[in-house]
């Protein structure tokens, strides 16, 4: 059985969810959950940007929800 570990970067698809989900990190508090959630919204913003180059499509229409 192929498992991965859970990235939660591949589930923020909108600016809406990355909001949220920063919302959430900082409700939580401690600077080190903040941090990890920056970084994982840097590297969904890095794969929104790349799917949008690949595809040709505008990263606001990727984004829209």
């Amino acid at each position: 059985m192929d498992t991965h570990r859970f990235d939660i970067s591949e589930h923020l698809h909108s600016e809406k969810d990355i909001a949220d989900y920063l919302n959430a990190a900082t409700d939580e508090g401690g600077t080190r959950l903040v941090q990890a959630a920056l970084g994982n919204v840097t590297k969904a913003r890095r794969r929104i940007s790349q799917t949008s180059n690949d595809t040709g499509t505008a990263e606001a229409d990727y984004t829209r929800h």
